[in-house]
């Protein structure tokens, strides 16, 4: 669930790619800006079981998520052309597929946003703060209408997000070996950071023992290190970085686990010039 309105009844906003729209500041207050009407979502399933699929190409698999997609549909208001021409403009620019590629390595950024809740133990502010990596499949273009004294420009952005996934937007850490505690259902990927102090061992190991995959290890050769390399090993895009680099012969075999519901015993062995580790993962809702 997206919600539009918090339990107040008041305009929750969103912002991606630095726009905020959808602000109970300027929409409720100056009854101008960018305004969601409605947001739909669809996260489909896809199954082939065809046993002759080499006739058509086809490949079969068992059932899996296809992308989740969302649809939000508003207007821009505003009080004269060129005030809603401004709006339009920076929804556009925000929201352009091209621009954000151009200067994103990855073009899914997050949307974010506050989902209310009345789990005020878990979420004493009675909001979860949640964000969702999307990319909009076009450049919202809208359609020019008066509205009332002034005018309003409706618009549609069609928005496929990199997993089915909503993160919260504080992340759970833990520094060096010990329990990290999960506190949702939906499992997610971690990610590992630490720094080096010199040529390090060729089998240093990331262990994971939780309930429902019992024992995952991922080993990394880091004997090809140097003093002051900034290591970044990226669970959920199965890659290692080096100061920044992609640098994958650093992998040598084991698992990209998953942090799980509950309690994750993290251990390191073989650490030789290895500092300290921090693991941060963003706990995951399935909507």
């Amino acid at each position: 669930m997206i919600p539009i309105f918090d339990a107040s009844g008041n305009r929750i906003p969103f912002t991606y790619n630095g726009l905020t729209f959808n602000s109970p500041t300027s929409v409720e207050t100056d009854k101008t800006g960018i305004v969601v009407h409605s947001i739909a979502q669809s996260l489909p399933a896809d199954y082939i079981s065809d046993k002759l699929q080499w006739k058509d190409g086809s490949e079969v698999y068992a059932v899996t998520k296809a992308s989740r997609v969302i649809v939000m549909t508003g207007a821009v208001y505003g009080v004269s052309i060129g005030a809603v021409a401004d709006y339009v403009r920076a929804l556009c620019s925000a929201f352009d597929p091209g621009r954000i590629s151009f200067y994103n390595d990855d073009t899914f950024l997050p949307l974010t946003y506050a989902l209310p809740t009345a789990d005020t133990t878990s979420y004493p502010s009675g909001a979860i703060a949640l964000k969702v990596f999307v990319m909009p499949t076009e450049v919202p273009l809208t359609t020019t209408s008066q509205a009332g004294q002034g005018m309003a420009n409706r618009f549609r952005l069609t928005l496929i997000a990199k997993d089915p996934r909503s993160y919260l937007q504080t992340p759970v850490t833990l520094a060096g070996a010990g329990t990290l505690t999960y506190p949702t259902a939906y499992p997610s990927y971690p990610t590992v950071t630490f720094t080096m102090s010199g040529a390090g061992n060729a089998a240093f190991t990331i262990t994971n023992v939780s309930s429902r995959q019992v024992s995952k290890s991922l080993v990394l050769d880091l004997s090809g290190r140097s003093n002051g390399q900034a290591i970044t090993v990226d669970f959920a895009n199965q890659r290692v970085l080096v100061n920044g680099t992609h640098t994958q012969g650093i992998y040598v075999s084991g698992d990209w686990f998953l942090t799980e519901f509950g309690s994750n015993a993290i251990t390191y062995t073989n650490v030789t010039n290895v500092g300290t580790r921090t693991m941060t993962v963003y706990p995951a809702f399935s909507s």
